[in-house]
């Protein structure tokens, strides 16, 4: 074979793997634009019931109408969130399985526990919606906000009590209390409900409210201690942050709308609209803040930096808290 002959071989091949690239690439562009083109798979990770797969169901309904295609909910529960994400982490990328979540399920579960993912197996798509976070315990007492019930327990010598259902609550209230200097004793509990439970009988002194709160402080049932965001709720903008009051924490989550990592700009960016779009509608705007929570729309950069921000948040707890 003369050296033409192979220098001719060479240029074929090469122009046939170019060729074929620029298929792909044409491929890929054709999906893009055509998707979606098969019902979508949102995936929650929790039993149906309760805030987050309510959360993720209301979604799906608004979400169906603007990508015009089933968005159906699936629950995978297991470890708080975390074994969906880890099934999340292993699909496809191509926009047809996603997952929304609690964001410190991303940025908390993995400070405190080995998690079988890392924020960076994932592409975030949007932020959907923010709860109110506030410290929430019975009425009638002779404080009105939680530096007045510290000042009082630790003249008294007594501890604080937290009805708690997950570690979250730990970690925020061990910090609070050591701020305060106040020994502190948590009561397990399971869920939001149990929590409410506990403080409306009196057996504690204060847990954490996630929007479920609301109803039970305008009732005056329960007293709205703090204000645990960064920010004052617009329903109680006369109570305090914990930040305002000197203890240095905050808690605010969000539910993030999420894919496994490599989901292509145009479906992302095509599903970011879409989420924009749905969370505009006035009705999907009412079922959330009846359940205490704001539509908090972010896109998918702005998504990823509320993230890292958090994961911030969450490191300073860990530091407060001793851990």
């Amino acid at each position: 074979m003369t050296k033409s002959r192979k220098l001719f071989g060479r240029v074929r091949a090469l122009g046939l793997l170019l060729a074929a690239a620029a298929i792909a690439v044409a491929d890929a562009r054709i999906a893009v634009a055509e998707y979606p083109e098969k019902a979508v798979t949102l995936m929650v990770g929790v039993r149906p019931g309760g805030g987050t797969d309510n959360t993720a169901r209301v979604l799906a309904q608004f979400l169906e109408p603007v990508l015009g295609r089933p968005v159906v909910v699936v629950n995978k529960p297991g470890a708080g969130g975390a074994v969906m994400l880890a099934l999340l982490k292993t699909e496809k990328p191509d926009g047809y399985t996603l997952g929304i979540t609690p964001s410190f399920v991303l940025t908390f579960a993995p400070l405190y526990s080995k998690t079988a993912y890392k924020h960076d197996d994932f592409t975030d798509i949007a932020s959907v919606t923010r709860p109110q976070t506030a410290l929430v315990g019975a009425p009638g007492k002779p404080w009105t906000d939680l530096s007045g019930m510290m000042a009082a327990l630790k003249k008294e010598g007594r501890a604080l009590r937290v009805a708690a259902p997950g570690p979250i609550v730990n970690l925020l209230t061990e910090a609070v209390a050591k701020k305060a200097g106040v020994p502190i004793k948590i009561i397990p509990v399971r869920g939001g409900g149990a929590s409410a439970k506990q403080v409306l009988g009196g057996h504690v002194d204060l847990t954490l409210g996630l929007g479920w709160h609301r109803q039970y402080v305008k009732s005056g049932k329960m007293a709205l201690l703090a204000n645990a965001g960064a920010r004052r709720s617009p329903e109680f903008p006369d109570v305090r942050t914990l930040k305002e009051m000197g203890y240095g924490v905050q808690l605010d989550f969000s539910f993030l709308l999420v894919g496994p990592k490599g989901l292509p700009a145009g479906v992302t960016g095509k599903l970011a609209a879409a989420v924009r779009e749905a969370t505009r509608n006035a009705k999907l705007e009412e079922l959330y803040a009846k359940r205490g929570m704001k539509v908090d729309y972010l896109g998918s950069a702005a998504a990823t930096r509320l993230v890292a921000d958090e994961l911030g948040e969450w490191k300073n707890v860990f530091k407060a808290a001793g851990r």
